[in-house]
């Protein structure tokens, strides 16, 4: 039953926490594969890197690519200029070294071109250069984005389609992308630009030129992905490779080895610097950067799993203290009489934690009946008949001064009300439900009922006041848990800490399942929960009783008291049947035909069907009637060995398409 009601109370707040923790998850799977234009999929990206004497890059690369059907046009950007300021150390892009192959789905050549090739548009598969100031099929000038001045763009078109793969090679030479200090070279570049578009198993070989050197004279620090690692690296071959570059990422590296390697390197790309110790100090600088975040990241994690643990902590110290039921002094499996002499809808507040549902309408309206306030004329209708209509009379002569006011609010609300007479069947009940005004008047009349029964109950102290003021007490420390969480979600976008989402979501997640469950506290007191587990206990008892050889069967007026809770536990077919076979087998029954509430068979089921199909039919009549109103309204309207840190080298670009 404790179970049930918090999870009823709570279930916003389950929801909440539960969209809260996979919301991070969500957010990363769309980040990681729903990119910038995912009408292209680069599926594996190969650069070969020969690097020249003159430090310069002689560089193929192959793009296998995924295409959207219906595209037939590629744009590949190459970004060519050094990140630095210099005026004179600058690397250009050789023109004249330019060759294009593209490969259609079956691998065949569709497209070699170099850079005298003819672009007419005449031609079917189309290459464009931006240096050239050729047009692409638009007739636009073909340039790279935002017309960046150090990077050129070449315009690849096959009017058949380029659905559903390609390949496209390209060859082309970067001229002085080495820089040399006094004591070392260096070539800091990024391989794989920020595509703006999914990019998987990209993989760098990189060649120096022939040397004797020790592979110990080769520095390799890669950065700008968190996916990448180097694979190999002599003194003549660096491999390193990326499995998945994310939105934003790079692949750069930057390496450094001996001057001798490029002795033909052009002056101007020559610094009259002893450089190694300063590089060694920056590289240094972005790895102790790397590593700060993964140890902030290693201590939020620790800060915030210590917040959890004293989240759960100070829960279960609230449970202890002002949760947890009181113990009580039964220990019986079976109680096998009345626990206490209150109504069916007071029992009701108790058993269900303050919780007033149908059931104790009909409850209410049977111990009424029980109690003589109100007669039954059956009109010699039976249960077997197709639907019996009983006639409900209100004995208005009867002393009605014990009666607590929600008993009679009831009996004005279905004689006063309703009826507007002393007397009331059956189907003039679900009448009355059929018109809309009237069946908005009977959800009314309950509602009230309900309040009347809650303000009568309460005054039985069956719940510890106490537990209830517990959002009171810890007002403060809720405040505290939601501003953790708002400071969480705001570094979630400016602070690189990896964890940082998913702690989020389990912080927003904590406390609003913290909040809400100390919301809902409720606590019987010491009398409560004495008289709970005695009503629990009865409960059973009605459940199993046809089984006890030992028990004595009392009068059939005691059946009739106890059959009302019945109808309130909704258990009243279960107990009718096992009740009318120990009558039958200790030839009693004539008793069952002496009581007006016994005489048929499945009477309280019965009149308790009735009851639920007068809230039924209400339903339906608003509903209906709503829907009419909304269905008769016109107009319409609606909307619809890597690391993250950077080098910042040279080069750069992407790839686009249509």
């Amino acid at each position: 039953m404790r179970l049930r009601y918090y999870f009823k109370n709570n279930i916003i707040a389950i929801i909440i926490a539960i969209a809260a923790i996979l919301f991070p998850f969500i957010y990363t799977f769309i980040e990681e594969n729903l990119y910038e234009n995912d009408s292209m999929i680069i599926t594996s990206y190969e650069m070969q890197v020969v690097v020249e004497d003159d430090g310069s890059m002689l560089i193929t690369e192959r793009e296998h690519v995924l295409f959207e059907d219906g595209m037939t046009v590629y744009f590949r950007d190459i970004g060519y200029g050094k990140n630095n300021d210099s005026l004179v150390d600058r690397s250009s892009f050789d023109e004249d070294s330019i060759q294009v192959r593209v490969y259609d789905s079956n691998d065949q050549l569709v497209i070699n071109a170099n850079s005298l090739t003819n672009t007419s548009t005449d031609s079917p598969n189309t290459i464009g250069y931006s240096w050239r100031n050729d047009i692409d099929e638009l007739g636009d000038l073909i340039r790279c984005p935002s017309n960046e001045t150090e990077c050129v763009s070449i315009f690849s078109r096959l009017p058949s389609g380029l659905s559903p793969a390609a390949t496209f090679e390209y060859t082309y030479r970067i001229q002085g992308a080495v820089t040399a200090y006094e004591d070392i070279a260096e070539l800091n570049w990024i391989f794989s630009p920020n595509w703006g578009l999914r990019a998987e198993n990209i993989t760098v070989s990189l060649s120096l030129p022939n040397n004797t050197h020790s592979p110990e004279d080769i520095y390799f620090f890669g950065h700008g992905t968190n996916n990448g690692r180097l694979v190999s690296l002599t003194n003549n071959e660096i491999v390193f490779e990326n499995s998945r570059q994310l939105p934003g990422e790079v692949t750069e590296a930057r390496i450094l080895f001996p001057l001798d390697i490029v002795p033909n390197i052009a002056a101007k790309n020559t610094y009259s610097l002893v450089a190694l110790d300063l590089i060694l100090e920056e590289e240094q600088a972005i790895e102790r950067e790397d590593k700060l975040y993964y140890y902030v990241n290693i201590a939020v994690i620790v800060v915030f799993l210590i917040l959890y643990l004293l989240a759960f902590w100070l829960a279960y110290s609230i449970y202890l203290k002002y949760d947890k039921e009181l113990k009580s002094d039964f220990y019986g499996e079976y109680y096998r009489e009345l626990p206490a002499n209150y109504p069916p809808a007071e029992m009701g507040f108790l058993y269900r934690y303050k919780e007033i549902i149908k059931e104790d309408v009909s409850a209410t309206l049977m111990d009424l009946i029980r109690r003589h306030f109100i007669d039954i004329d059956y009109s010699g209708q039976s249960l077997t008949d197709k639907k019996p209509n009983y006639t409900l009379i209100y004995r208005r002569e009867k002393d009605s001064t014990d009666l607590k006011s929600y008993e009679k609010y009831l009996l004005k609300w279905f004689f006063d009300i309703v009826a507007k007479a002393d007397t009331l069947t059956l189907n003039q009940l679900e009448e009355y439900t059929k018109k809309e005004k009237n069946a908005i008047t009977y959800y009314e009349c309950n509602r009230v009922w309900i309040d009347l029964v809650k303000k009568d109950s309460s005054k039985n102290d069956f719940f510890d006041k106490e537990s209830e003021n517990v959002i009171k007490r810890y007002a403060g420390i809720l405040a505290i848990a939601l501003l953790i969480s708002v400071v969480a979600f705001l570094l979630w976008s400016v602070v690189p800490i990896r964890s940082l989402p998913y702690l989020t979501g389990i912080s927003i997640a904590v406390t609003a399942l913290f909040t809400s469950y100390i919301i809902h506290i409720k606590r019987r007191s010491k009398q409560g929960n004495e008289e709970y587990v005695r009503w629990h206990a009865f409960k059973k008892f009605l459940e199993e009783f046809s089984h006890f050889d030992d028990y004595p069967m009392p009068s059939i007026t005691i059946w009739e008291h106890y059959l009302v809770y019945a109808v309130s536990f909704g258990i009243a077919d279960l107990v009718e049947k096992q009740l009318r076979f120990k009558f039958k087998q200790l030839n009693r029954e004539q008793e069952l035909q002496a009581s007006p509430m016994m005489r048929y068979p499945m009477f309280h089921t019965y009149m308790h069907m009735r009851m639920m199909s007068n809230f039924t039919t209400a339903t339906t009549t608003i509903n209906k009637a709503r829907a009419q109103r909304v269905g008769s309204g016109s107009g319409s309207g609606g909307r619809g060995g890597f690391g993250g840190g950077r080098s910042f080298g040279g080069g750069g670009g992407g790839a686009r398409g249509r």
